[in-house]
């Protein structure tokens, strides 16, 4: 099927601008701010320090970045996740090299998040869905093979996080798979945005 070529308008910079300005959102919904608090809390710019265990090999360490923002008029929380960071991908050797996005939004009841990964790099999709629950947020779904797995967001203070990958391959145990310590960059206090006191 042929493909017609993008002219020089289709990818220049004002069409990028137009996207964020229709994708991004400054702020919360208005009236909806509670509702979204449970990843509003996190719309700024983060570096990761990530620790994968992949199976029968030893650990990789990597450094990365983590951007939220309100998305869709505010209704929606979505973020990007690279490791490595920007800085340092031409610099990084041929191993993983995630860049993918993540859309969050409550369902209609209010009591939990429905949730999309995308990771083209290494063309996944994960769907989850998410809840508060003692004082950690449990983001859980079921992979393409069947398996459980969960996500959580744990430790969780106004500059610093921790995250944990787990899955259940085996039926039976939950097995982890990959860690990250998360810190917020440090920004002029006229950068932050709501959430990020």
């Amino acid at each position: 099927m042929p493909v017609a070529s993008p002219s020089a308008s289709v990818s220049s910079l004002p069409l990028i601008d137009d996207m964020a300005q229709a994708l991004l959102s400054f702020e919360p919904s208005a009236g909806r701010e509670d509702a979204l608090r449970m990843y509003g809390q996190f719309v700024d710019a983060w570096d990761v320090d990530v620790i994968a265990y992949p199976p029968d090999k030893p650990p990789v360490r990597q450094r990365g970045e983590w951007i939220f923002s309100w998305a869709l008029e505010g209704r929606a929380v979505q973020d990007v996740w690279i490791v490595p960071a920007r800085s340092q991908r031409s610099q990084a050797g041929t191993g993983a090299r995630p860049y993918g996005t993540t859309l969050r939004f409550p369902d209609a009841s209010g009591s939990r998040w429905r949730i999309v990964w995308i990771n083209p790099v290494s063309h996944s999709l994960f769907t989850m869905t998410a809840s508060f629950q003692n004082g950690e947020i449990l983001q859980e779904g079921v992979d393409e093979e069947g398996h459980r797995f969960r996500w959580v967001f744990y430790e969780i203070e106004p500059d610093r996080f921790r995250w944990r990958a787990e899955d259940l391959a085996d039926g039976r145990t939950w097995t982890l798979r990959q860690e990250m310590r998360v810190t917020r960059r440090p920004v002029p206090v006229s950068r932050r945005t709501w959430g990020a006191s």
